[in-house]
């Protein structure tokens, strides 16, 4: 990599600690890609109290990556306070992600996010080795708060702790390039939870789960689907003794239920939209 010295000819080091919604967002990737096209050497990890950066290059650089921070951070990133420093230098060449540092926490989770167009387009496209996978995810989408066990926000510290990833997957989330570089939910059928439909008396697993689910729906049956926050109960909405059973089933007479539809034009065929309206229900954090 190529060194770019300040106009005294002497490059500089600096600490950096960054807090606010920096972690399980792309944060880490986003800085390693910054950093790295700015010629810093240096390294970037997860701490108790959020993001620690430090950086070896040229004033002018540090300049550059500051105002970065504030124009071109990642959707999910939200930054709520910035601290740095001017440090001695430790001699790094290279700039790298580093495992995250013990300590005690206190730092912003992203509440779980909405499934994001590019991991739509896997899921629909036959031929993608997560087509109808329904845990597909990536550092823009996906599970987050509801999957953590402790902080610093890493794999080991989630639900999917326990998953150990593919090949495939383990290329994508090495990969600074690919937009699953450090997502730390990554996933796919060979390697990731996988959907099971259980009868709901007798415990035992139906065959294509998926398929199954709306044959059952579209018969009047009423499903409990294990989401990422608990459980919902759901009927199909046109069937009027499906409906009369969920009310009884959730000592529900009159209150409304909540309606589930496929996009935004099946929501405006049964109901008038404000424009703020519309936003809500299209984004990221529907």
């Amino acid at each position: 990599m190529r060194r770019v010295e300040d106009k005294t000819g002497q490059l500089k080091a600096y600490r950096l600690l960054v807090r606010g919604t920096v972690q399980g967002v792309g944060f880490r990737p986003f800085i390693y890609r910054l950093a790295t096209r700015l010629n810093f050497g240096g390294y970037v990890k997860n701490v108790g109290e959020g993001v620690e950066i430090y950086l070896e290059g040229g004033q002018a650089d540090f300049g550059r990556f500051l105002q970065a921070l504030k124009d071109d951070l990642p959707p999910l990133a939200r930054v709520e306070s910035l601290d740095w420093l001017e440090v001695e230098k430790e001699g790094r060449n290279k700039f790298t992600i580093d495992r995250t540092a013990a300590g005690e926490s206190f730092v912003f989770i992203s509440p779980d996010i909405a499934t994001c167009p590019d991991c739509l387009k896997e899921i629909e496209t036959p031929g993608e080795r997560r087509y109808h996978y329904p845990f597909t995810n990536c550092t823009n989408c996906g599970p987050r708060y509801t999957i953590v066990n402790k902080l610093p926000y890493d794999r080991e510290s989630t639900t999917m702790a326990g998953f150990k990833m593919c090949l495939d997957c383990l290329k994508e989330y090495e990969n600074p390039l690919d937009r699953r570089y450090h997502a730390q939910p990554i996933a796919c059928p060979a390697c990731g939870p996988q959907l099971v439909l259980l009868e709901a008396r007798t415990r035992k697993p139906v065959s294509e789960p998926l398929a199954s689910a709306v044959r059952l729906v579209k018969q009047g049956k009423i499903l409990a689907v294990k989401g990422l926050g608990g459980f919902h109960l759901i009927c199909d909405p046109f069937n009027l003794q499906a409906v009369r059973r969920l009310r009884k089933i959730k000592q529900r007479k009159v209150k409304p239920l909540a309606l589930m539809a496929k996009d935004i034009e099946t929501v405006s065929e049964y109901a008038f939209l404000s424009r703020a309206e519309k936003d809500w229900l299209t984004s990221s954090r529907r």
